[in-house]
C-alpha cells in the first residue's frame, strides 16, 4: 500500500483527537485495524508506530494512552511491554473479572454452592453431597472447605 493508499483510510474523531483507523480491521468487539504496508501486513497502529518512529525493537507492543484499539495518531500511541499493558488496564479499571456463574464456562450455579455448603454445615458427609451433585469430589471438597467459589460478588464476600 503506497503511503497516501494508507493515510486515505484515517478519519479523525473531533471529540477525542483520535485518529480513527477506517479501513479494514479484525471485526472484534475492541477492533484493531489492520492494513498492508510496504508489502508487509499488519495492525494499523504498529504500522503507523513505524512510520512515524522506524522499527519497534524486541517483544515490545504498541499501547494506546486513549484506549481506542482503532486510534493511530502517533502522539496516542506508545510501546510498552505486555505487563505493561497489562497494568495500564488495571489503573484505567479497565479489567473486568467474571466469578461465579456469570463466568461463561461456569459449570455449577451459585444455588448449588450455597445449597452444598448448607448440607456441609448440618453434617452431612462429601460423598453424600456427591450422591446430589453431578460434580467430582475434589470440586465440592474445594466449595464446602471454601477454597473455591468464596464469594459470588463483593456483596457476597462475607459467604
Amino acid at each position: 500500500m503506497r503511503p497516501n493508499l494508507f493515510f486515505d483510510n484515517i478519519q479523525t474523531n473531533k471529540k477525542t483527537g483520535c485518529w480513527e483507523w477506517t479501513g479494514s480491521n479484525d471485526g472484534k468487539p475492541k477492533p484493531y485495524g489492520h492494513a498492508c504496508y510496504n508489502g508487509k501486513p499488519g495492525k494499523a497502529h504498529r504500522i503507523m508506530w513505524e512510520i512515524f518512529n522506524g522499527p519497534i525493537k524486541g517483544n515490545l507492543s504498541v499501547l494506546h494512552m486513549c484506549d481506542n484499539t482503532l486510534c493511530v495518531r502517533p502522539d496516542h500511541l506508545f510501546l510498552g511491554t505486555h505487563q505493561d499493558n497489562m497494568r495500564d488496564m488495571i489503573n484505567k479499571g479497565r479489567r473486568r473479572v467474571i466469578r461465579g456463574d456469570a463466568h461463561p464456562k461456569a459449570k455449577i450455579t451459585w444455588s448449588e454452592v450455597q445449597e452444598m455448603r448448607r448440607l456441609y454445615s448440618l453434617g452431612m458427609r462429601e460423598t453424600e453431597i456427591k450422591k446430589l451433585f453431578p460434580h467430582g469430589p475434589k470440586c465440592i471438597n474445594r466449595i464446602v472447605r471454601n477454597l473455591t467459589w468464596r464469594f459470588k460478588s463483593r456483596l457476597d464476600a462475607d459467604v
